[in-house]
């Protein structure tokens, strides 16, 4: 079997098994947005979305990075 199928026959498997239990326990109750299950007011849950927010910031570098360097070509 190529390993690009074994890969995605791993994930779907690994998907299932933290999936159905978690559903089976909360069933509809859980929220689409993570965020929105969190305590709120919690300090924990605070630190997480913070934590969340640079990474959303530490990311767009990495996202910018091809554009520019296609303006960088165009100019030289």
């Amino acid at each position: 079997m190529p390993t690009v199928i074994s890969v995605h026959v791993i994930v779907v498997l690994l998907c299932c098994v933290i999936g159905l239990p978690a559903y089976a326990a909360y069933g509809n109750n859980i929220q689409d947005i993570v965020f929105y299950n969190l305590p709120q007011g919690d300090k924990v849950a605070t630190l997480i979305e913070l934590l969340y927010i640079f990474n959303i910031m530490g990311s767009f570098t990495i996202t910018i990075q091809p554009i520019y360097a296609l303006f960088e070509k165009g100019s030289a």
